[in-house]
């Protein structure tokens, strides 16, 4: 195990070399020893980074937002910032969108994709690819399935919907949920009878692709013989 001492900043009177840490990691961790080589796969074990410095929690959202509205001094700094934008979504054939709440007889299937991803590093993101291939394949589905459900007569009507927020406690799905338990949503949870989501499918170096089921749901028979 390699270990590197430096400082990430410098604050106060304080003289402390301030390095570029993504640079540094790069160049002497990933580069060196977690790179693949001729196409091989890395040896185990590789090089990670662990940090030792302390953070200041905040407890909780309310506890945050409660002491970001505190005058501490003449310059106030934001504890934190609120998160917030836009889910996306469209349903494959028209419905009605005026009344909220339960659709009778309507049934859903929620073809689903994140919008959202994020990075420690300001200049490197990894996770945007997973974010990405999602969005591009479910994108591209719903224009290959346009034709097909516009003149099929489906038993299940698609839900394409792009959620934001995914990456900090799954917010963009919490809303959506809420919404429907709040009937402020085109349909409610009963509508919903299944759920789809396309993660990340990007190709590196083998051409499988995984799908992942939900235990609970498996156990009921009829939804089992579905899938």
């Amino acid at each position: 195990m390699k270990k590197w001492c430096f400082s990430v900043r410098s604050s106060g009177t304080q003289t402390h070399k301030r390095v570029n840490v993504s640079a540094l990691l790069r160049s002497q961790c990933y580069v060196d020893h977690n790179r693949p080589v001729n196409g091989s796969d890395p040896q185990y074990p590789l090089c990670a980074m662990q940090l030792f410095s302390h953070m200041s929690a905040v407890t909780n959202t309310a506890t945050c937002m409660r002491r970001n509205s505190i005058s501490f001094s003449i310059s106030p700094e934001g504890v934190c910032d609120p998160l917030s934008d836009h889910n996306i979504w469209a349903p494959a054939k028209p419905l009605n969108t005026t009344e909220k709440g339960h659709k009778v007889g309507e049934r859903v299937v929620l073809a689903t994709a994140r919008l959202d991803s994020r990075s420690f590093f300001s200049d490197i993101g990894p996770g945007a690819e997973s974010a990405a291939s999602g969005l591009v394949t479910l994108l591209a589905a719903a224009h290959a399935l346009r034709n097909a459900t516009q003149e099929a007569q489906l038993d299940r009507t698609i839900f394409y919907t792009f959620f934001h927020g995914e990456t900090f406690d799954y917010i963009g799905s919490s809303r959506i949920v809420y919404d429907m338990e709040k009937n402020q949503f085109p349909i409610d949870l009963d509508n919903v009878h299944s759920v789809l989501e396309i993660g990340q499918v990007g190709l590196h170096s083998s051409s499988a692709l995984w799908l992942h089921t939900d235990p609970v749901s498996r156990r009921n028979r009829s939804t089992d013989e579905e899938v």
